[in-house]
């Protein structure tokens, strides 16, 4: 089967993964539908449709019941449905925590999880002051050179830090972020014993921040969550302040998702 692109706008559509993608629409308004109810709301012939559904079933998106023939969604689906589902949940859980210390700082509270090498921000609250670090949801950004980052990546086995960023050297943001693996490692160590993470001027010059990390009910670091500004107004004395805050911040907030220390 042929897998064309077309161009919308500056974005390029893969054919097949938008048929995919519309197979997967129709079951919003029906639970089962058969080879060719599919294919023929489609427009499309049975043999593209059949190939199509053949690919979302051996992932898990789709599933064939035995006895009708019928496909219905799969449980990988279920299982991403729960996971946005959790997303949600933890965004409900931060919500006052992170107002609360915009409150009381005057600076900007973001919360992260990590996706491969890098954070994606899920969550923000920005400082009232004109003069504050600026983000957008969904913004992506080296996990290595963040705070939240590397609170969630001191929570990966050595072996997964292997995998994930080689032997290579690291990508720089800035002169002063962490540049090698073995570096890297290094300072991981010491955020497991201080229980929190210093962005130094890492991420963006004159960037200043702390974060720590927010646990699961299983105990397992799910996101961060900084309170950072401008290094001229987070300034190396009132670090411990910031830390000591994130780290009662983020351990409220995974008491409210389950978790218990110790």
């Amino acid at each position: 089967m042929a897998n064309k692109m077309r161009a919308t706008g500056e974005k390029v559509v893969v054919q097949s993964v938008d048929r995919a993608l519309s197979i997967l629409a129709l079951f919003r308004t029906e639970s089962s539908l058969g080879l060719t109810q599919i294919a023929d709301r489609m427009n499309l012939a049975k043999s593209t449709v059949y190939g199509l559904i053949a690919t979302l079933e051996k992932h898990g998106y789709l599933e064939q019941d035995l006895n009708t023939g019928k496909y219905r969604l799969g449980v990988r689906l279920l299982e991403m449905g729960g996971l946005f589902e959790k997303r949600l949940n933890l965004r409900r859980e931060v919500a006052p925590v992170m107002k609360s210390l915009v409150e009381r700082f005057a600076e900007t509270v973001q919360v992260s999880i990590l996706d491969g090498c890098e954070v994606v921000y899920i969550d923000l609250l920005e400082a009232p002051t004109s003069l504050r670090f600026t983000a957008r949801i969904g913004m992506r950004a080296p996990a290595h050179c963040t705070a939240t980052g590397k609170v969630m990546l001191a929570d990966l086995p050595e072996g997964l830090l292997d995998e994930l960023y080689g032997s290579g050297p690291l990508p720089m943001s800035t002169p002063r972020s962490i540049s090698s693996l073995i570096a890297l490692k290094e300072h991981l160590r010491l955020v497991r014993e201080q229980g929190y993470s210093l962005d130094d001027e890492e991420a963006e010059v004159g960037v200043r921040g702390v974060a720590a990390g927010i646990r699961n009910q299983a105990g397992k670091v799910i996101a961060g969550i900084s309170l950072g500004g401008p290094a001229n107004r987070v300034t190396y004395d009132v670090v411990p302040q910031f830390s000591q805050a994130i780290i009662k911040a983020a351990a409220l907030i995974s008491a409210r998702l389950g978790y218990q220390e110790g």
